[in-house]
């Protein structure tokens, strides 16, 4: 009979948490066309998959460019990678590695990057970054119109401390042709400056409502939260990264 988790003899929740570990694989730079059907076709070829998925967005079908397979065998998604990682599909070289479990080594990993130049490729944003560790992913913003980057990016590094890396090396670096200093920092506090600062808009409001009406005064100009007077370099402008 086989032993099963909980069983005396079954597997431990550390050995399953293990197993997972070294079969579950992120596939990052996927052509937009790709479908789960094709991922699971591409990653069946070395053996049995027992889940295959590209991540999009909810509301608008939108692929990110990343997908998750899980293989069954341990050895399966080890000659995976080793077989289909750099493959060229569709003019873009996936890239093909464990997908880890969250952890702390996990937070602060991924880069909001700006003030990068219009002209630059995302293969060269992800060649600027390659030196301070390994890459899960890199990406420019560009307008939904044009197709025209918006001067902004984010990368993911494999841990956090070759997102330390890369900020120590490249934020305030002047890069050939630009006119403002490279500016990267840990996403998840450029979002909370942000939420921030609206929070502070709102209060300000708030407050001129209660000034005019012969209430408080002085937050109009936004002192009462994220910043102490003005908004943000750029904050409302038309090429406003905001």
């Amino acid at each position: 009979m086989m032993a099963t988790y909980g069983d005396a003899n079954g597997p431990t929740a550390q050995e399953i948490e293990d197993h997972n570990a070294k079969t579950n694989l992120i596939i990052n730079y996927l052509p937009q066309t790709f479908v789960d059907a094709d991922l699971r076709r591409m990653f069946s070829s070395i053996g049995e998959v027992t889940n295959a998925k590209v991540m999009r967005d909810k509301k608008t079908g939108y692929s990110y460019g990343f997908g998750f397979v899980n293989y069954s065998n341990i050895d399966d998604a080890k000659r995976a990678i080793e077989g289909l990682n750099g493959l060229e599909v569709q003019g873009k070289r996936i890239k093909v590695s464990y997908a880890r479990p969250p952890g702390d080594d996990r937070k602060d990993t991924n880069l909001y990057v700006t003030n990068i130049s219009k002209n630059m490729t995302d293969a060269e944003f992800a060649k600027l970054f390659e030196p301070y560790g390994s890459i899960i992913q890199s990406n420019l913003l560009r307008d939904k119109n044009t197709g025209l980057s918006r001067g902004v990016g984010f990368v993911r590094y494999d841990n956090k401390d070759e997102a330390a890396y890369a900020i120590q090396s490249l934020d305030g670096t002047m890069l050939p042709n630009a006119l403002q200093p490279l500016s990267v920092k840990i996403a998840e506090e450029h979002g909370k400056m942000k939420a921030s600062y609206f929070a502070g808009m709102q209060a300000g409001k708030t407050m001129a409502m209660g000034h005019e009406y012969g209430g408080y005064g002085g937050y109009a100009t936004g002192e009462y939260g994220g910043w102490a007077v003005n908004p943000p370099p750029g904050y409302g402008m038309a090429n406003s990264n905001w």
